[in-house]
């Protein structure tokens, strides 16, 4: 009994401290609101997609593939992975773009990405930038450099272009739910731990619990709080 009692002295101090939570949390989110929409830069990301397909491979293309292809695959990818980002592509690109106030090659290769969809012979090429439209620009022009350089450094020509880069709308590094979700965990948690620290340095007596403990003496009895002017209209 005396834990369940803990309990509900526990609960009753936060729903009596419910207001003060309430308003902490929504302090935070609207923090967090401020920040996403006026303090982060959008960055935005353009995509396009390439395949891997060998030189002699009609229009028909099967896309089942056996295990040597399958690793053959992998290790292509692992090197055209690099070279898409090597200082040879990304000079051209930015010398094709005429980019050199705005990136060095070595911040423009963290921009890009080339990643491979799984159990596939699937690439996708994709940049990020402050500019929607540069950033597809960026994205058309890594592809279409790294496609020149492939034929070139090996000799063949098996990369297909399946889609190209479109400027995004969204941004790709702000999510509003996110960050909203995010300091509203914040702000209840700092709510809890400021009604903890609240009720800690309150040394008011609220009960015959407190009473108990600071005197060490079991109460015999209680005299409810009787109103007498409102009982003599009655």
């Amino acid at each position: 009994m005396e834990e369940e009692f803990d309990i509900l002295e526990i609960l009753k101090m936060f729903w009596n401290k419910r207001i003060q939570i309430i308003l902490i949390i929504l302090f935070f989110m609207i923090i967090g609101y401020i920040y996403t929409v006026y303090f982060i830069q959008p960055q935005y990301r353009s995509e396009s997609t390439i395949i891997l397909a060998n030189n002699n491979e009609s229009e028909n293309y099967n896309e089942t593939l056996t295990q040597s292809e399958v690793m053959l695959n992998d290790k292509l990818v692992a090197t055209y992975r690099e070279l898409a980002k090597s200082s040879s592509v990304i000079e051209e690109v930015i010398a094709n773009l005429r980019l050199q106030d705005r990136y060095t090659e070595e911040s423009l290769g963290k921009k890009v990405e080339v990643t491979l969809v799984t159990n596939t012979q699937v690439i996708k090429i994709s940049a990020t930038d402050e500019n929607p439209e540069l950033a597809a620009n960026i994205t058309n022009e890594v592809t279409k450099v790294f496609s020149q350089k492939v034929s070139e450094v090996y000799n063949i020509n098996n990369i297909k272009v399946l889609s190209d880069a479109e400027p995004s709308n969204d941004p790709s590094n702000i999510s509003l739910k996110k960050n909203l979700f995010m300091f509203f965990g914040i702000g209840f948690i700092i709510s809890i731990v400021y009604v903890i620290i609240l009720n800690t340095l309150d040394s008011t007596i609220k009960n015959k619990k407190d009473i108990e403990d600071i005197t060490g003496l079991n109460v015999l009895a209680e005299i409810p709080v009787f109103d007498i002017d409102k009982e003599r209209k009655k």
